[in-house]
C-alpha cells in the first residue's frame, strides 16, 4: 500500500570488509544474517505492538530499509530496531549511517519504493556524513509533540531519543537503550558487586575495544578518521560519563574527558592567577600607584 509512513534508510559502513571476513573464514555467513535479523520483532515489545505499528524491514547487501505506521508507537519501534542493529554491529566493530524521514512509501514483503526512501537515501549520502542516523525536522517535531501529549503512552520512550549535533542536524541517540540498561546494572552494584561480569557489561567493553581499534587504524585515512572520531566522542559523552569503570576512548588530537576537565581546570586556575596578578602589576607602577593613592585619599 502506498501510504504515509516513517521511513529509515540505513547503510552498514565497511560492509565489504564484513563480507571479506566471511570469505576468509573468520565469520560464518549466518552471522551477517543474524545481525540483520535484529531489526525484526523481538520479545521486548509484544507481538501486538509490532503488528499495530505495521513495522516492516528489508535488507539488500549493506543497506537496510525500515518503515512503520506514522504514529508514536511505530516510531518508537523504528528507533528501537535501529538501536539494536547499532549494538549488534558494534560488537564486530562496524558502524551504521542513515536517516529517518516521513513521507509516501510502498513497502511490502518483497518491494520498497517511494519519495520517502529517496529522501532518506539522499540524506544518508549527502548530509549524515558521520556514523549517525539523521532525523528530519518534521520527524523531530512529531517526537516533540508526542512527548508533550500526556495521552500518548510511548511519549516517555521517545523522550531523550534525539540529540542535536554541533553541525546542526538532529540525530538518533542510538546508545540510549544500552546506557539505560547499563545504568540499571550499575545501580544494583551495591547489592551485586559482580555486575561487571554481566554479559551486557562485557559486551559493552567489547564494543569499546572495537571502536578504539578502528580509531587507531584510521589515523592514515582522514576520511575514515573523522567518522570514527565523531562516534568516539559521542561514545565518551554518553558511555564513559555514565560508567566511569569503562575507560574513555583516546586518539590523536582527541582529548579524553579527563584531559578536557584538566584543560578547563588549568584555564580556571590561570584566570584566578590573572585576577590576583593584574592588581599587583598596577600597584607596582609608580604612576598608577600614585593615581590610586590619590583617589583613595580624595575619597576620605
Amino acid at each position: 500500500m502506498y501510504a504515509d509512513r516513517y521511513v529509515a534508510f540505513v547503510d552498514i559502513l565497511g560492509f565489504r570488509e564484513l563480507v571479506k571476513e566471511i570469505e576468509r573464514g573468520k565469520l560464518p555467513p549466518e552471522y551477517v544474517r543474524d545481525v540483520l535479523a535484529v531489526v525484526h520483532e523481538d520479545e521486548t515489545y509484544s507481538r501486538e505492538a509490532w503488528k499495530y505499528a505495521d513495522f516492516r524491514a528489508i535488507s539488500v547487501s549493506d543497506a537496510v530499509a525500515l518503515s512503520c505506521a506514522p504514529d508514536p508507537g511505530g516510531l518508537d519501534l523504528l528507533f528501537y530496531s535501529i538501536c539494536r542493529l547499532t549494538a549488534a554491529l558494534l560488537l564486530r566493530g562496524y558502524f551504521i549511517r542513515g536517516a529517518v524521514v516521513r513521507g509516501k512509501l510502498w513497502h511490502d514483503n518483497t518491494t520498497v519504493f517511494g519519495p520517502a526512501l529517496v529522501q532518506a537515501y539522499d540524506i544518508e549520502t549527502k548530509v549524515a556524513r558521520y556514523p549517525r542516523i539523521v532525523v528530519t525536522r518534521d520527524v523531530f517535531l512529531d517526537v516533540q509533540q508526542s512527548i508533550k501529549d500526556i495521552s500518548v503512552g510511548v511519549g516517555k520512550h521517545l523522550d531523550g531519543m534525539l540529540k542535536q549535533a554541533d553541525d546542526g542536524p538532529m540525530y538518533l541517540h542510538v546508545l540510549r537503550h544500552l546506557i539505560r540498561e547499563l545504568v540499571k546494572l550499575q545501580d544494583r552494584a551495591a547489592r551485586f558487586p559482580e555486575f561487571q561480569q554481566e554479559p551486557l557489561y562485557q559486551e559493552t567493553l567489547l564494543m569499546r575495544n572495537h571502536i578504539q581499534q578502528a580509531f587507531d587504524r584510521s589515523i592514515d585515512d582522514p576520511g575514515i578518521f573523522e567518522k570514527v572520531q565523531w562516534f568516539a566522542r559521542y561514545w565518551n559523552q554518553v558511555v564513559h560519563s555514565n560508567l566511569r569503570s569503562i575507560q574513555p576512548l583516546t586518539g590523536p588530537v582527541f582529548p579524553t574527558l579527563f584531559s578536557e576537565r584538566k584543560r578547563m581546570t588549568d584555564t580556571a586556575n590561570a584566570c584566578r592567577q590573572i585576577c590576583w596578578w593584574a592588581p599587583q602589576v598596577l600597584l607596582r607602577s609608580p604612576v598608577r600607584r600614585h593615581t590610586l593613592l590619590a583617589k583613595a585619599g580624595a575619597s576620605r
